[in-house]
């Protein structure tokens, strides 16, 4: 975004992320800083200011490696998975391969429905709904072809994609 210079000639560089709108400032050695009071840098651990950047993040999207249903093991199919004749194998492989779910809207339950965008084995672009049990398990409630209306998001996923 930009770059500032503290007083002993130490070049900071600001990088604002896209989704929280954290910054994050860095010099070329890697050292992090905060922007104290309006006036001045202070140096501060750069693990710690990254988790800052990042800890809103969960609400437009989660990373989906984080999760330990990605393998398979722990999902669950409600009928209505396979109302649009996408068979599980495909809709099992867009989950796998995505990087990143969209967390919108909540399922009967109260819990939020998690979306997932991808492309199947067969360069088909998917759209699947899923809502994360209580004990862990990714229940599958939709998996049909993607809709014009999710285009956006299906774009911004296949970045992601592993």
């Amino acid at each position: 975004m930009f770059r500032d210079f503290l007083e002993d000639g130490t070049v900071v560089e600001a990088y604002k992320h896209s989704w929280t709108r954290q910054y994050l400032h860095l010099d070329s050695s890697g050292r992090a800083y905060e922007f104290v009071g309006g006036i001045s840098y202070e140096e501060v651990d750069a693990d710690e200011l990254l988790a800052k950047a990042l800890r809103s993040c969960g609400s437009r999207a989660n990373i989906v490696r984080q999760n330990e249903w990605v393998d398979g093991k722990k999902i669950t199919w409600a009928r209505s998975a396979t109302r649009h004749r996408i068979p599980r194998s495909r809709t099992l492989y867009v989950i796998q391969q995505a990087g990143v779910c969209f967390q919108d809207g909540t399922g009967r339950k109260g819990g939020p429905r998690l979306y997932f965008f991808g492309d199947d084995e067969n360069e088909q672009p998917l759209e699947i709904v899923a809502i994360e049990r209580d004990d862990g398990k990714l229940l599958i409630i939709h998996s049909m072809p993607l809709r014009e209306r999710f285009e956006e998001r299906y774009t911004e996923a296949l970045r992601w994609r592993k």
